[in-house]
């Protein structure tokens, strides 16, 4: 994969997700998703889920499972956002629904 080197990086992180977003649509991750879900999970899962509750939904599962929550990177995916339009904007709203949850114990 030959990636353009343009404005320090930028060109290549715009190349970077064109490629995985033109490989996620046409199928390709198809075999690696089913790798680490179960059917059960996916048939159940509602596919009208908001970002943000998908993000939810993750907070909760990380306390679940673990009993503490990762830390994702919200300043880096806002600069990439004001940068490129808000074509990072669904991740945003997943990293805002997850570190909403997360303020719940913050808080307590």
């Amino acid at each position: 994969m030959r990636v353009p080197k343009v404005n320090g990086g930028i060109m290549a992180f715009k190349y970077l997700h064109d490629y995985v977003k033109k490989n996620y649509e046409a199928g390709n991750y198809d075999n690696i998703k089913s790798a680490y879900t179960s059917w059960e999970y996916e048939k159940n899962k509602q596919t009208s889920m908001i970002d943000f509750e998908m993000g939810v939904q993750k907070a909760q599962a990380d306390y679940n499972q673990n009993g503490s929550f990762v830390t994702y990177p919200k300043l880096a995916i806002d600069i990439l956002n004001k940068l490129f339009s808000d074509k990072a904007s669904e991740v945003s709203e997943f990293i805002d629904g997850y570190n909403s949850y997360k303020l719940k114990f913050e808080n307590a």
